[in-house]
Parts: structure tokens; sequence; C-alpha cells
């Protein structure tokens, strides 16, 4: 009986506040600042999902425009730049995690929507492409469920991209699929003795992890 009238208790404050989001959905909407009216409407989203999806998916497209919207109003002279650029980064992340746990497509779709504008103090060398990893992140956080749509994630990254989580990649399908992590491993070498190493460190570093996990999965069959 306790717990049956515990039970109740959470329904009934779980009802009460999805009423006052409910109540607050305009006042969310007049929030002046881009990027906390962003967060609120996630959070908003995030909280609502389980019991009311229309609602949730209207505060996630409306967080999403809102996003693109204050991307564009990025200026990369202004002084202010390398904050708002870090704020937006982070934001974009958020964004992206929340997407691919409900819609992967939907997520790399943003991904490509959404490309910040050049940060004029990063360097380039030094800083692997941010998209890449998102890519991946995306592929490892699918591959239990869906390892071929994992795959051809990490495909399409690696046209373009070297990313250092590759070989994670790689590790996740082989514990699912290891033909798929076998056929993925000869695109990345192919890839590999396709291109000059000394001008790619990115490369480099892919083959050298590629190696060493090739190294542990024969000791563990051993």
């Amino acid at each position: 009986e306790e717990e049956l009238k515990a039970s109740k208790n959470q329904e009934a404050v779980k009802a009460k506040g999805v009423a006052l989001l409910v109540e607050m959905e305009g006042l969310i909407a007049q929030i002046k600042s881009p990027l906390t009216r962003i967060k609120a409407q996630l959070q908003a989203a995030q909280l609502i999902w389980s019991s009311d999806e229309k609602r949730a998916s209207k505060y996630f497209t409306d967080a999403t425009i809102g996003f693109k919207e204050y991307l564009a109003t990025l200026d990369p002279t202004n002084d202010k730049f390398p904050q708002q650029y870090q704020a937006v980064t982070e934001m974009r992340f958020q964004i992206i995690q929340i997407l691919t746990e409900r819609d992967p497509d939907a997520a790399l779709n943003f991904i490509y929507s959404s490309k910040p504008p050049p940060n004029p103090y990063e360097n380039k060398r030094a800083n692997p492409s941010q998209d890449g990893l998102l890519e991946i992140s995306i592929a490892n956080q699918i591959v239990r469920t869906d390892p071929n749509r994992a795959l051809q994630i990490a495909r399409q990254s690696l046209k373009s991209h070297y990313s250092v989580n590759l070989i994670s990649t790689v590790g996740l399908l082989r514990q699912k699929n290891p033909e798929l992590a076998a056929q993925f491993v000869n695109d990345i070498a192919t890839k590999l003795l396709n291109d000059k190493l000394l001008t790619k460190p990115e490369a480099a570093s892919v083959l050298i992890n590629l190696l060493r996990f090739s190294q542990n999965s024969r000791r563990s069959i051993v």
C-alpha cells in the first residue's frame, strides 16, 4: 500500500510539473538571451518527452531554429567572439547528444546544418575536426542497436576526416559484428596507404592506434 501511495504521489507530482511547463511555454519563448532560452527549451523538452512527445518535439524544433539564428549573428571580428564561440560549441554538442538518443539521422543533419564560423583564434593543426569527432560519436552511440548504420556513418566520416575515435568504433563493431569491424579496418587501412602521413599528424595517430588495436586483438585471441 505504501508503494502504491508513493507511486501515485510521484505521478501526481509529475502531472503538476508537466502542467507547469505547459503554462511556462509562452514565458520561455520570451526569454531575451538566446542561449538561455535555448537551454530552457532543451531542458523542458527532456522533462516532458515521455509524457508529451508532441510538445517536446516542438521545444526541440524551437531550440534548433533558435540556435541556428544565433549562429548566424556571430561575428569573428567581435571582441566577445572567443567566449561566444565556446558557448556555442558546448550548446551544439548538447543538442547533438540529445538528438542522437532519439534520432541519429536528425543529429547528423543538425551537424551539417549548424557549422559555426571558422575560429580565427584556433590552431587548425593542433585541433582535429570537431565535426569528424561528432560524427564518430554518433556512430559509437548507435553501434549496439544498429551496427550497419553505425558503419555507414563511420565510413562517411572517414571520407573527409581522421578522428581519434575511429579505433573505438572498430572495437565496438568487433563486439557486435566482427565481420563489419574487419570491413571498417580495411577501409581505414586503404585510406592510410593512400595518404601522406608526414603531412597529416591525425592520420599518423590513427595508424598508431590501429596497430596497437591489432596487437591487443591478437593477444586476446592467443
